[in-house]
């Protein structure tokens, strides 16, 4: 019925809701898992496998009592080039999405005091602080999509589940119908710009209708994702012995997200549908947010070649904030006679509430082959079904926590790195390779194939007596089954395949005193 409906050309809806879809179980996992690899070029090219042998400033976010090991002042910074990719298959067709992203790895400030009187005469040798920040995740993404559709559209699930839900119409006095029912972010954008329309059948019963509900055209989809997490890390530690290694550190995790997913269809039809040309749909998500967790850890050395590690990382509690925008723009023919006129609406949401991650686990083993090699090796344990979302409201979050539980499970980290030493010169190289998180790989259609994470590495460095520089390289790998569609009501869709690897490059600068 183009001749009923009333819509003015832009509206505008301002919302404050109770909760949106980002608390969704795909969002408790970025923000608990975390590689490690983008802190210091040193332990990028080890891998991050540096549990039991320390001395490098990432060793205060993964096993603090690597602080211990410290004997003189040291002050580091990494500048870091990171490079994300993808190649995707849809319909028949491959794309291929890049990002390329400079920032900071680290900075921080190790201070070593001798010990005296007492402290000296019971065994210990040194004791350490130290302050800054390391880098522990890359949000950096980019996955685009095109091909042609013959079969639906995203408006198809649209039109299914609305006209499944026996939606109800209300008519105003002037038989313009008003209609209940509708999602905020999706169909109410849809209906306020003609995408979706009505019209009643032989019985006189109105429905819902979209015009290319049946496919007939051209699709390009991007989902574009930028940010990270850092951690300012507060660490303490000691040397008792030259045999025992201690050291704890408070961590001050922050970060920021964000997700732009935006996807086009066009008329491709050789006959052209009767009223639908273009759509662009856009939703946007920032999340943004800081917690506090407690780190412990210790390095034993029982013999001169041997290092045992281990450390123990509290859940962190995080506190959150969501903005999240969703806008439709749409050329339609409202006239029949191929005179198309562009509507759009836009909806905003504002959100806060508080995320729980799992605890770890780490155990190290670390050989040293005197002033020649180092052997080192991590396992990392969480189990992130333990992962939970708070709010004020108790049960406000219960069919998600449940989702965490049903389908993440818990998941190791394996991590291991060798340096070679010559003179000054340090060759290095490492592998990690972290199990699937997921108890069933298949639960969302943004999903990873089966959730693990192989990343290679290496690096080099140069070391004198009051100046280091180290670079590092790791190149990680996943794979993905994407949905085209941000929604919930298209299962028929045919996913795509895609394959994601990202580079990252680092040079460390130290300076000792």
């Amino acid at each position: 019925c183009k001749d009923m409906k009333k819509i003015i050309a832009t509206t505008v809806s301002v919302l404050i809701v109770l909760g949106l879809q980002s608390q969704t179980v795909d969002e408790a996992l970025r923000y608990s898992r975390y590689n490690y690899l983008g802190s210091t070029a040193k332990s990028t090219a080890m891998a991050g496998a540096l549990g039991a042998i320390g001395g490098d400033f990432s060793s205060l976010a993964i096993n603090p009592a690597g602080i211990g090991i410290y004997r003189s002042g040291e002050f580091s910074i990494t500048p870091s080039i990171y490079n994300a990719n993808s190649k995707s298959l849809y319909l028949g067709n491959y794309e291929h999405g890049h990002k390329t992203k400079f920032n900071i790895g680290n900075y921080g400030l190790i201070i070593p005091i001798e010990a005296e009187g007492n402290a000296e005469s019971y065994g210990f040798e040194m004791f350490q602080i130290g302050l800054g920040v390391n880098r522990i995740e890359n949000f950096h993404n980019d996955i685009r999509l095109q091909g042609y559709n013959d079969k639906n559209s995203i408006t198809t699930g649209w039109v299914d589940h609305l006209n499944n839900a026996n939606p109800t119409f209300i008519f105003d006095d002037d038989g313009n119908p008003i209609l209940n029912g509708l999602d905020t972010y999706s169909t109410a954008l849809a209906w306020n710009t003609w995408l979706i329309d009505w019209a009643t059948d032989e019985q006189g019963n109105p429905y819902l209708f979209s015009d290319m509900y049946g496919g007939g055209v051209d699709q390009f989809v991007r989902l574009s994702s930028y940010g990270s997490m850092n951690e300012f890390d507060i660490s303490g530690g000691f040397n008792w012995n030259d045999m025992m290694f201690l050291g704890a550190t408070i961590g001050i995790p922050y970060f920021d997200y964000e997700e732009l997913y935006v996807i086009r269809e066009q008329d491709a039809t050789a006959e052209g549908h009767p009223y639908f040309s273009t759509m662009d749909y856009r939703t946007a998500l920032r999340t943004s947010g800081s917690g506090v967790n407690f780190k412990i850890g210790t390095i034993i050395k029982p013999v001169q070649f041997l290092r045992l590690g281990f450390a123990y990382h509290t859940p962190s509690l995080l506190n959150l904030t969501d903005d999240y925008e969703a806008s439709m723009e749409t050329h339609i023919d409202l006239s029949g006679n191929y005179q198309y006129e562009r509507f759009n609406d836009i909806a905003y949401s504002y959100y806060e509430y508080s995320l729980v991650t799992p605890s770890r686990f780490i155990a190290s083993l670390g050989l040293v082959i005197g002033n020649f090699a180092t052997i080192s090796a991590d396992y990392e344990y969480a189990d992130y079904s333990k992962t939970r979302y708070v709010s004020d409201d108790p049960w406000a979050f219960d069919e998600v926590n449940n989702m965490i539980k049903d389908n993440l499970t818990a998941s190791s980290c394996i991590r291991v790195g060798a340096e070679l030493s010559y003179n000054i010169f340090k060759l290095r190289g490492g592998y990690a390779y972290n199990t699937s998180p997921y108890a069933n790989a298949d639960y969302t259609a943004n999903s990873p194939v089966d959730g693990s994470i192989h990343t290679f590495s290496l690096g080099a460095g140069l070391r004198f007596r009051s100046f280091y520089m180290d670079f590092g390289f790791a190149n990680s790998s996943d794979q993905l089954i994407i949905n085209p569609y941000s929604n919930n009501y298209a299962s028929y869709v045919q996913p795509a395949e895609t394959d994601c690897w990202s580079r990252q490059y680092q040079l460390t600068l130290g300076f000792r005193f």
